[in-house]
């Protein structure tokens, strides 16, 4: 196949791969009265609430992630504990699903008409709604944390185990509390 022909094969799979987004783009293009109208009326109602949980589950997502991922990448480089070789491979699960079908599974599972729910009210005789709905931003953040956890928990977990028991020990020798080397020396380099 001649050079040209492959470089215009691949160009025309890339405009291809790329027609929703130039759709997208030219429906700009058609900005009217009508369509200026429907945008104002949203900024009026619905548009502040929903970049406000936007800007929320982003900050309380991030905030999640760095602890859980910087937490247990510490826990599992840091200590030696039963079962620890275990968790370091254990720990990388989510990712073996996409957040959605977390998503769906986290919903079904703790949902009024799900299983923990159900069985909850009929080994205890309760009525009603045993845990709060999960429908909301805690629910979302709660999911899209453990999700997401484990790309930190790698990062983490690889500058952890390359430096940090060099640098630890070095700064148990100069006398340093175990408190101490996590907080400045660990959670640093992590």
């Amino acid at each position: 196949m001649p050079r040209w022909m492959a470089f215009a094969f691949l160009l025309l799979l890339a405009l291809l791969l790329t027609l929703p987004v130039l759709s997208l783009g030219a429906s700009w293009l058609q900005f009217d009265a009508a369509a200026r109208d429907v945008l104002h009326q949203m900024a009026q109602t619905v548009l502040p609430d929903y970049a406000l949980t936007t800007v929320v589950l982003c900050v309380c997502v991030a905030l999640g992630v760095a602890l859980v991922g910087m937490g247990t990448a510490s826990a599992v480089t840091l200590f030696d504990f039963p079962g620890r070789r275990l968790f370091e491979w254990a720990l990388l699960l989510p990712l073996a699903m996409p957040a959605y079908v977390v998503a769906y599974a986290y919903t079904d599972f703790l949902q009024f008409s799900g299983p923990l729910q159900v069985g909850l009210r009929e080994a205890f005789g309760l009525r009603g709604r045993v845990f709060p709905e999960i429908r909301n931003t805690p629910g979302a953040v709660w999911v899209f944390t453990f999700s997401l956890y484990p790309y930190v928990y790698l990062l983490a977990r690889t500058a952890l185990s390359e430096r940090a028991s060099q640098l630890m020990e070095a700064a148990r020798l100069l006398g340093a509390p175990l408190s101490r080397r996590i907080r400045e020396v660990a959670l640093p380099l992590a």
